[in-house]
């Protein structure tokens, strides 16, 4: 007896795939994974807050609409990137602030203003008293009243005289002070002004002293 082969058919009588089925079966794949992709997209709720970086975000990516408004700070921008603003108007002036405290008590045992004409100026002078008052000589002799000078530091009043012209000296070496002025005084001072000639001529001057002891 004689077989037949049917066409479609093995030698085993096993049925052949044909191409047809082959394409079906492949489409039927691809259909069902763009169902199973659309289903899973992922939304900002499947994400772990501050799991994400810079890297993870395409440059340019994003756009202002993306930002929530007041979100980013001064710290998010590089040096640079953001320009300086116009100088805003100058503010009222705060109030005033408390007292400060009194200052430590200075070294001087004695400071005067002291007048052209010799008088110790009595709201601006402390232990200095005058012995002698000058004659157009330029001559003060002065009494410190409490404590013994070591140095003294003396410097013309401008309010009564031109500094510019003006010169003045002193000691209180007592030595020195004794030569000039008469017993009780601890000071000696000369004021001299230049006229334009040499020696600078002995003048009446204002000035004021200061006694370190």
């Amino acid at each position: 007896m004689r077989w037949s082969r049917r066409a479609g058919s093995t030698r085993d009588g096993a049925r052949r795939i044909s191409p047809s089925l082959v394409i079906s079966i492949l489409a039927l794949f691809v259909a069902l994974s763009g169902t199973s992709y659309a289903v899973t997209v992922v939304t900002g709720k499947n994400v772990r807050d501050g799991s994400l970086t810079g890297k993870d975000v395409k440059d340019n990516s994003l756009t202002s609409g993306d930002v929530r408004n007041g979100s980013l700070r001064l710290r998010d921008f590089r040096s640079g990137e953001l320009t300086k603003g116009a100088t805003g108007a100058r503010g009222p002036a705060g109030p005033a602030g408390p007292a400060g405290a009194a200052g430590a008590p200075g070294s001087a045992i004695a400071f005067a203003r002291v007048a052209a004409t010799g008088d110790v100026d009595a709201g601006a002078s402390k232990n200095i008293a005058a012995v002698a008052t000058p004659a157009g000589d330029g001559l003060y002799c002065l009494n410190v009243t409490t404590g013994t000078p070591k140095s003294i530091a003396l410097t013309i009043d401008v309010s009564g005289a031109d500094s510019r012209k003006s010169r003045i000296s002193g000691s209180a070496v007592p030595a020195a002070v004794a030569t000039s002025c008469p017993a009780g005084a601890d000071i000696v001072v000369f004021t001299v002004q230049e006229t334009g000639g040499y020696p600078a001529t002995a003048t009446d001057l204002p000035f004021y002293v200061a006694v370190d002891g």
